[in-house]
């Protein structure tokens, strides 16, 4: 099948690793936190009919954070941040609002806030990716922030991955204009 480990994250002496597994045509995500010598301590698991994936893992205040995009009603896509505790226990989970589809990518946390990154998809017919940052309150998962920029002059974007510390959150990703594609390098401020 289509089978990937897709990021993996150190955090209190263990690592916690996404992924995502594909048996009978639906693809469903996972979160394992193996020891240092690679013994699985738990595992879960997520998904129903259709692709759902995890994609990125941050360890921030001796949680696990999870990022990535489920299917639901037939072939819509939207982002999903999720949140455990070290021992696997789920303690809250976020799903981008909206009708349009969506992706989540990557996840970084810094003192009291998570930021993922990823892109949505717009523009109906003609359809283009917009690039976006979503800022969520580490304590009830609530959105704070989104940060986009319009997709018409920067052609079909994403932010691949992100990273916040020194005094900023970093993105990288790619845009594209036709058939160029061109890798960018973004910083922003916490107020976007």
């Amino acid at each position: 099948g289509d089978d990937a480990a897709t990021d993996i994250v150190a955090g209190r002496g263990n690592f916690y690793v996404v992924g995502y597994l594909t048996s009978n045509n639906n693809t469903n995500a996972f979160l394992r936190k193996i020891d240092a010598s690679g013994r699985l301590i738990w595992r879960k698991g997520w998904g129903g009919e259709g692709d759902d994936r995890a994609l990125g893992v941050s360890f921030l205040n001796n949680f696990i954070y999870v990022t990535g995009f489920d299917t639901y009603q037939g072939n819509k896509v939207r982002g999903f941040v999720r949140k455990y505790r070290i021992n696997g226990d789920l303690v809250w989970s976020y799903s981008v609002p909206g009708t349009e589809n969506n992706k989540l990518l990557d996840v970084a946390g810094a003192g009291n806030f998570i930021y993922v990154a990823g892109f949505t998809s717009v523009g109906g017919s003609s359809l283009r990716n917009r690039p976006i940052i979503r800022k969520l309150n580490i304590n009830n998962g609530r959105e704070e922030l989104v940060i986009t920029f319009d997709s018409s002059i920067m052609g079909s974007s994403k932010w691949n991955k992100i990273h916040v510390g020194g005094g900023g959150i970093y993105v990288t990703g790619n845009y594209n204009f036709g058939n160029i594609s061109t890798a960018i390098v973004a910083k922003y401020n916490a107020r976007g």
